[in-house]
């Protein structure tokens, strides 16, 4: 029997962070050289506590038992629900700590003339370490928390890295600037890279600019994409095995039911690696105005995605479901046991599209002055390799490899009025509607509509050191727009994607900043 433990109502938890970031350190020059280095130590706190809602097993399986509680209603009667409450656990569940200690240094120079100009050259190092902890009370470590997923230990990890970089830029021409650049980084535990960048900024003329830039990238996995601790969870409510109910029936648990998946960290993950094209042209029509559009091109090798591949990826249909066999467990019987959502390095990607930009400032004289500022971006191609060798498509879907929405085309505007200490902006954010996956049951497709939302901020800097800041986001209150249960299923919120609408609605907020002169 599954029991959803209404008597002790809503599952309320509260979650709290504490960032520590200190720097320190020296710049100056010496020999021709300029130089800069820094001691860096950021951390990072989380705590969460459960406020209500999660019973122990060890208490609320013998209440069950002795028939106080009814699993199969309602339960009203005040002493069975003090009973219920009694049961409960509440208070700090987890603590987790991350950080990050950091010793780098670069320096640059001049180092040779050439006919067009100056040849500058310029070398960095760093050294850094990388610490991960999680602490679960001993509730959690024995898996008496109902909710959490079974039991989950402490985790301690740390690592070295060391990093250092290479650079050369020269006019070889009196328009044609060169960029070469080379950066080495060791990764304890995951391994070495060596990964280069050229780069070429051409100015026929001087309200034109063309540059293009290839390189290659490497991302180690973090401590926490490695160790985080391994818990069970649940699919979203109706979920359908489409192996066990190739035809819906009311009747058949396996095409409506809550299956287990298993999420957290992979000690086995990969580094990702990359390789980078672009292509851009910058022109300034008029004085104050410019206009810039990059085309790119981006190649991913074994993508690192949180949550690996979405449960309702794996589950869409019989094809996909056979296809991704590998990250499902059946019984002998061919019922799921349990789904592999944690991390996971996810094939190749392929994805190219157009970053384009525009900033125009329109003096008022004692008015003051306005400009307009927009950039956005468009995705010709958003390829996800499948492990035959075929490429999906996860453009405009409410069904990709990772999860959420990719849309094509997602763009911001702003208009900013400024005099003297003041500023004000409105800003417009759209991002294009998309496909969204069938209903499980009635299997109709489905559109959603584009989704905009409408910013306000006030600033004030007149008051020395000082600025001041008032904002609105979504002064409309737009709600998201509903997505079907497969297009959140990585989050386990029925009815918007997290990844395409915001949920808070409208909501103010202030800034104060300081800054030491």
């Amino acid at each position: 029997m599954i029991y959803r433990d209404f008597a002790n109502g809503e599952r309320l938890t509260e979650d709290k962070a504490d960032t520590t970031r200190l720097v320190g350190g020296v710049k100056g020059s010496r020999g021709g050289w300029e130089y800069d280095a820094s001691l860096l130590y950021s951390e990072v706190k989380v705590t969460e506590d459960l406020l209500s809602g999660f019973a122990l097993y060890s208490k609320i399986m013998p209440l069950l038992d002795s028939g106080t509680i009814n699993p199969f209603g309602p339960t009203s009667d005040p002493a069975a629900l003090a009973a219920a409450k009694s049961d409960e656990f509440t208070g700090q569940d987890f603590a987790t700590k991350t950080s990050i200690t950091s010793l780098g240094a670069k320096a640059n120079r001049e180092i040779g003339m050439l006919p067009s100009g100056p040849v500058n050259f310029a070398v960095g190092a760093e050294l850094r370490r990388e610490a991960f902890e999680f602490n679960p009370a001993s509730a959690i470590q024995t898996g008496d928390v109902t909710g959490q997923g079974g039991n989950q230990l402490p985790q301690s990890s740390s690592r070295s890295v060391e990093s250092a970089f290479a650079e050369l830029d020269a006019n070889v021409l009196k328009n044609l600037e060169a960029d070469a650049a080379v950066r080495f980084d060791n990764y304890q535990g995951v391994g070495r890279t060596v990964n280069p960048k050229a780069s070429l900024r051409w100015q026929p003329e001087q309200h034109v600019l063309v540059r293009a830039s290839a390189g290659t990238g490497f991302r180690a996995p973090s401590l926490t994409d490695l160790y985080a601790a391994q818990a069970t969870s649940v699919t979203s409510n109706g979920t359908r095995d489409p192996v066990q109910c190739p035809v819906f029936n009311a009747n058949n648990p396996a095409c409506s039911f809550q299956f287990t998946t298993v999420t957290g960290g992979n000690p086995n993950l990969k580094p990702e690696k990359s390789k980078s094209y672009t292509l851009g042209l910058v022109v300034e029509p008029v004085k104050g105005t410019s206009i810039s559009a990059d085309y790119f091109w981006i190649f991913l090798k074994d993508q690192i995605v949180d949550g690996g591949l979405s449960y309702a990826t794996i589950l869409q249909n019989a094809q996909t479901a056979a296809q991704f066999a590998g990250f499902v467990t059946r019984d002998a019987n061919g019922q799921i046991v349990s789904i592999n959502q944690a991390n996971a390095n996810l094939f190749k990607v392929a994805l190219s599209g157009l970053d384009l930009d525009f900033k125009s400032a329109i003096p008022l004289g004692r008015a003051g002055r306005v400009t307009l500022l927009s950039n956005g971006t468009y995705f010709a191609r958003y390829e996800s390799q499948n492990p035959d060798g075929s490429y999906s498509q996860q453009l405009d879907s409410g069904l990709t490899v990772g999860g959420g929405v990719l849309s094509r085309w997602r763009y911001t505007t702003s208009v900013v009025y400024e005099k003297g200490p003041l500023a004000f902006s409105v800003t417009q954010n759209y991002q294009k509607g998309y496909n969204d996956v069938p209903s499980s049951i009635t299997q109709v497709a489905r559109d959603v509509n584009a989704y905009q939302t409408y910013d306000l901020q006030a600033s004030y800097s007149g008051w020395k050191s000082f600025r001041f800041t008032l904002g609105a986001k979504n002064i409309f209150n737009e709600d998201p727009p509903y997505a079907n249960y497969a297009a959140s299923a990585n989050n386990f919120i029925g009815g918007y994607d997290l990844s395409y609408g915001d949920p808070r609605g409208r909501f103010l907020y202030t800034r104060i900043s300081y800054v030491l002169r």
